[in-house]
């Protein structure tokens, strides 16, 4: 066989599989991806799962799978793995004749959000590059990141009041786990409340005097503004410092509902590009935290409005407890919240600085 044969039957093999891989390439083939959960808290890992597979005798050299993802969706590091720019996340394979391959990538949901994963764009190829097959498809991958957890004692948050007094959350709801004092044991009273120690001392049963809980329907309303003046694009360091504010607000309405009582959000910030601001009056129904941190994560840095505005939302409610959570306090805005206080039980302040933000 001479070379003009051997270059002949080579390209007359490139040309012919080239030709499978452009009319073949997705015929039999099954791509499908998953994520392990759907709901998760800024900063948990999730599983995203790719499994194709080939199920006919064709060979694919390789094949690329595109998708664009979020700056917040951190993948890790895999060597068949491309993520440009933290924008396009991209898998290649090999795929033999029936055969499956499955891809596991650790993903780090880093912010709130609501992020669909399932938009792709798939690519086969032949050996030698002379052309390819593509096809893009939608799955329904979808994944809802609410508020980062906080590590603070919330029920010590420092809350400043209209007039400038320090008070704490607690003295808005009285928490049935604390007591004020102890008595001796009379019949019918539960053995769980039976304080040792001061039984001990005394040589009688002593048990717990325990405060009853305050009926408070605690309306949480959040600050995007981080100073008086502030309109605009947000810069990343100021878009953080937001974030904040949000799982603080988070933080103080789980506590609230933990313990029966009733809370609700509010936000100057609008529910998508074209929404409004959000307005979940205070509830203790079961469902009520979910609710309110499905709303959190559909919030997007846009407002209609300036945040001491906004508060004249709240003139047509009567007798909430109101906790207003802010950057910043100025004249302005202690005069709006003492407007409020003539139609509210109360009407305080909680600074995201005094929790912790700027040290």
């Amino acid at each position: 066989m001479n070379l003009w044969t051997v270059a002949l039957t080579v390209g007359a093999a490139l040309a012919l599989q080239h030709l499978l891989v452009r009319l073949f390439a997705f015929r039999g083939l099954e791509y499908t991806r998953a994520v392990s959960r759907n709901t998760v808290y800024a900063g948990e890992k999730i599983t995203l799962t790719e499994v194709i597979r080939n199920d006919r005798p064709l060979f694919i050299p390789w094949m690329l799978v595109e998708s664009r993802v979020s700056s917040h969706a951190v993948f890790g590091k895999r060597e068949d793995l491309e993520v440009s720019g933290e924008r396009y996340h991209r898998s290649f394979f090999t795929l033999m004749p029936y055969k499956q391959v499955t891809r596991v990538h650790q993903v780090t949901m880093k912010r709130r959000g609501e992020y669909a994963l399932g938009h792709l764009r798939l690519t086969c190829g032949d050996l030698v590059g002379l052309g390819s097959a593509v096809k893009e498809m939608d799955q329904d991958v979808f994944v809802r990141v609410f508020p980062a957890r906080l590590k603070l004692p919330v029920p010590y948050l420092p809350l400043t009041g209209a007039q400038g007094e320090i008070t704490d959350l607690r003295s808005l709801m009285k928490d049935p786990c604390f007591f004020s004092g102890v008595r001796e044991y009379r019949s019918g009273d539960s053995v769980r409340d039976i304080h040792w120690p001061a039984t001990g001392k005394t040589g009688t049963l002593q048990v717990k005097v325990r405060d009853p809980v305050g009926s408070v329907n605690l309306m949480v309303v959040f600050n995007s503004q981080l100073r008086p003046d502030q309109w605009g694009t947000l810069t990343d360091t100021e878009q953080e410092k937001v974030e904040y504010g949000i799982s603080l607000a988070a933080e103080i309405i789980a506590w609230a509902l933990d313990r029966g009582s009733g809370a609700g959000f509010s936000c100057d910030m609008t529910l998508g590009v074209d929404g409004d601001e959000p307005m979940i009056l205070p509830d203790s129904r079961r469902g009520q935290k979910e609710k309110i941190l499905v709303c959190m994560s559909r919030l997007v840095y846009r407002r209609k409005k300036r945040f001491v505005t906004y508060l004249n939302e709240f003139l047509k409610y009567r007798d909430m407890d109101i906790l207003i959570v802010s950057a910043y306090e100025d004249s302005e805005l202690k005069e709006k919240m003492r407007e409020l206080e003539s139609r509210h039980k109360s009407v305080s302040l909680c600074l995201t600085k005094g929790a912790g933000l700027y040290k």
